[in-house]
């Protein structure tokens, strides 16, 4: 579920402050979180997706930087948190659905934010969102092929670690 929800009444300049502060903190754990997971699921797969994910890595650790610079530039207190998660299926198919949730959240946060800052004639925030957003629904809608792919194409359990019964032919 989405954690950033739309303010309910009109905010003053230090409440709008405490909702930014509010906000990038969750949006910049969720980054790392799902950089991480990224890595850690792309590990399990073959090399064509492995590589993709990675890719996706590598951007979630982007977005975590810009978020990042752009609190430390417009002096925005934030504080990180990298909250374990007890519920989360730790199989390849089961990590892959739970980063998709994460980007469909990330996707409604993003908008949420995007039309306060709008709201707020904060143009430079706004540009900031609308970006991040459009990566984040283009790895949701690519997730969405990958774990139709790991569906048919399957796993098999090697002691604690599974594995990919891959065809690499699409490189």
């Amino acid at each position: 579920m989405s954690k950033i929800q739309m303010p309910l009444k009109a905010l003053n300049e230090e409440e709008y402050k405490q909702f930014i502060s509010d906000s990038f903190s969750s949006l910049i754990s969720d980054e790392v979180s799902a950089s991480i997971l990224y890595l850690i699921v792309s590990n399990f797969l073959g090399v064509s997706l492995g590589k993709v994910l990675k890719e996706h890595s590598v951007q979630e650790h982007g977005h975590a930087s810009k978020l990042i610079d752009y609190a430390i530039n417009h002096g925005i207190v934030f504080d990180i948190s990298l909250e374990g998660n007890e519920n989360i299926d730790y199989s390849v198919q089961g990590l892959l659905q739970y980063v998709e949730k994460l980007e469909e959240d990330a996707i409604e946060d993003y908008k949420t934010m995007s039309l306060v800052a709008n709201k707020y004639g904060d143009v430079e925030l706004y540009e900031l969102m609308k970006d991040i957003m459009m990566d984040e629904t283009e790895h949701y809608d690519e997730l969405a092929i990958y774990i139709e792919k790991v569906r048919k194409v399957g796993y098999v359990k090697v002691s604690d670690t599974e594995v990919m019964i891959t065809d690499d032919t699409e490189k």
